[in-house]
């Protein structure tokens, strides 16, 4: 049962565990390829993400949700036209440009084309997590289904869970977010249709025009606001986020936050699902 719900999350590593490597570079020195877990949301069951970036800089993304791959950007210059190029079932292409050292990686945006282009960049911070609990990464995707009372009932239904007091293995990495720098002013969003009464009740703080597209920002006053621009284009209404061009993520000093993980790490913190 728990192989047929979760054939999914795991059909998208298949491609990135291949064999064995006569790379001389260790696994916690190789940055090519990397994964995240986000929360299922309504579906309840995690969404596994995997990152790659090929050695002509095209940076790939193996992922069956829609939040990474059908972004589209507004800027003062520009609106994307098209989401991000599919390359199979569940691989998308996000930039052509991309680069990552192992503390900071940066892309153009594949599917924003203007003279400009858009650039994005993103400072981590990398941490060996080995010897550490496997569920102290706030990220865990177990420890997010356990945050619900329906998600309890599903991973007591499928048996998941991790042996008492498990940690990573030796040379598990993962990677935290530290800030996020931008060439110019940008809005993410979805090409999706909302409903204009989600605005309501919220404080406005900002208005613009940008490439034909009004705008509105709202106060996000608890900071708990992932969208908080409604957009109107053609009519219709849209929810997205502005980023401005310097942006800090903050985390408490006793919280690990894995938004990235290496093979080592990811293959720990999967297990459960591959039983």
């Amino acid at each position: 049962m728990k192989k047929t719900i979760f054939f999914i999350i795991n059909a998208l590593i298949l491609t990135a565990c291949g064999g064995g490597s006569d790379d001389s570079k260790s696994e916690s020195d190789k940055f090519d390829t990397l994964y995240s877990f986000q929360g299922g949301g309504s579906n309840l069951l995690p969404k596994a993400k995997t990152y790659h970036i090929k050695e002509n800089k095209n940076l790939l993304v193996q992922d069956a949700s829609i939040e990474e791959t059908s972004k589209y950007y507004l800027t003062q210059n520009a609106i994307s036209t098209f989401s991000s190029p599919q390359l199979d079932q569940n691989t998308y292409l996000l930039s052509e440009s991309a680069t990552f050292d192992g503390k900071k990686l940066q892309y153009s945006v594949s599917n924003y084309i203007a003279e400009r282009p858009l650039v994005l960049s993103y400072q981590y911070k990398k941490i060996d997590v080995s010897g550490q609990l496997i569920t102290n990464d706030i990220y865990n995707p177990i420890r997010q289904m356990n945050s619900s009372a329906a998600g309890q009932i599903l991973v007591a239904i499928l048996g998941l869970g991790y042996s008492p007091n498990e940690v990573f293995p030796k040379g598990s990495i993962c990677w935290q977010s530290l800030s996020a720098n931008s060439n110019q002013e940008y809005i993410e969003f979805l090409p999706y249709i909302v409903d204009a009464k989600v605005f309501a009740d919220l404080e406005i703080e900002a208005t613009g025009n940008w490439s034909n597209v009004v705008w509105t920002r709202f106060k996000d006053k608890e900071n708990t606001l992932y969208s908080n621009v409604k957009l109107t284009i053609d009519g219709k209404d849209y929810q997205g986020k502005y980023h401005p061009q310097n942006e800090f993520f903050y985390h408490k000093s006793d919280e690990l936050a894995c938004n990235w993980m290496n093979h080592t790490a990811y293959k720990a913190v999967n297990q459960p699902f591959e039983k």
